[in-house]
């Protein structure tokens, strides 16, 4: 088996990882953050000497740094508050001023929204000289 026989082999179940992984994660971060996590994970794996194995052993690295990007963004959660918020918002929007705390004015919950984290890449930080 020839060098690109084996790169082509490898890159389509890589492909299909990527399509998949976005989809799972497409509530919680961009799919360029997924397309990222997935390349550098197959460059760390292969730079260590990794090939057998290397579509499974880049899924469960993956998976793992996207699922602490999730967790840390908390957008499942707060996209429901949201959501919550909003609602309650339309329906009654002086609960806050009719002493209702749990509700929150309409300017507050929109600005309460966190960005998504993403990973950065060596070129994107810009260096002095």
């Amino acid at each position: 088996m020839t060098g690109f026989q084996v790169r082509r082999s490898t890159r389509e179940p890589l492909n299909a990882l990527s399509v998949s992984l976005a989809q799972e994660f497409s509530d919680h971060v961009p799919a360029g953050t997924v397309i990222r996590s997935v390349a550098q994970a197959r460059e760390a794996l292969l730079a260590v000497g990794v090939r057998a194995g290397l579509v499974v052993a880049v899924e469960s690295m993956t998976r793992a740094r996207l699922q602490a990007l999730a967790a840390t963004s908390g957008s499942a959660s707060s996209a429901a508050d949201h959501e919550q918020l909003s609602t309650r918002c339309q329906q009654s929007p002086s609960a806050a001023s009719e002493g209702d705390t749990r509700d929150e004015p309409c300017a507050q919950h929109s600005a309460r929204r966190t960005p998504r984290p993403t990973l950065r890449r060596a070129h994107d930080v810009r260096t002095r000289r």
